[in-house]
């Protein structure tokens, strides 16, 4: 992640007068997206100041809650927006997600993926489905739910497979996925 400072200020001229408006610090990820996970992504001097992670911005104190980990899988499945949910998620460390939600790991694929069941999810009485992938690029874990039909399957791989679609909407089969010789 890296900060940048685009340039001084602008200049507006209006009416015989000359207005200038600073720039702000601006830090942005890899994909230039409004991004930092250790204080605003966007600040001016005069105390302004925003929040975002990978491109979504939240309240302060939502964003406070996110990046300390403090945040409860609880809280995190009522956020509507489904992006900043899945932000959510995948800050929050999979361990504790999973012991908050009483998940049973009941499958290990032949990559490493584990999946997990999770019984009355939430107070539901419905059974979920979660899957504990690491990034192909970085050591960081992350969840990703599964569609029930497919976690009953009890298979991470066939679980990790279905996330997979050709540009049809297709489930990429089982084979060709053990095919792949590196995830990304």
């Amino acid at each position: 992640m890296q900060a940048k400072e685009f340039g001084a200020g602008y200049r507006v001229e209006w009416k015989d007068t000359l207005y200038i408006v600073p720039t702000p610090l601006v830090k942005i990820d890899e994909q230039n997206r409004f991004h930092s996970d250790v204080g605003p992504a966007i600040r001016w001097k005069g105390g302004h100041e925003f929040y975002y992670l990978r491109g979504e911005e939240f309240e302060k104190a939502l964003w406070q809650k996110i990046v300390s980990q403090e945040i409860t899988a609880e809280e995190v499945m009522k956020m509507t927006d489904i992006d900043k949910r899945t932000i959510a998620i995948s800050m929050l460390k999979p361990g504790e997600m999973l012991k908050q939600l009483n998940a049973k790991l009941i499958h290990t694929g032949k990559r490493g993926n584990r999946l997990y069941e999770c019984k009355n999810f939430m107070g539901t009485r419905k059974t979920e489905y979660a899957l504990v992938m690491t990034d192909a690029s970085t050591p960081r874990e992350f969840i990703k739910f599964t569609p029930p039909a497919i976690g009953k399957q009890r298979d991470a791989d066939i679980a990790t497979a279905a996330g997979y679609q050709d540009t049809e909407g297709n489930s990429l089969p089982l084979e060709d996925y053990l095919a792949i010789e590196q995830e990304g």
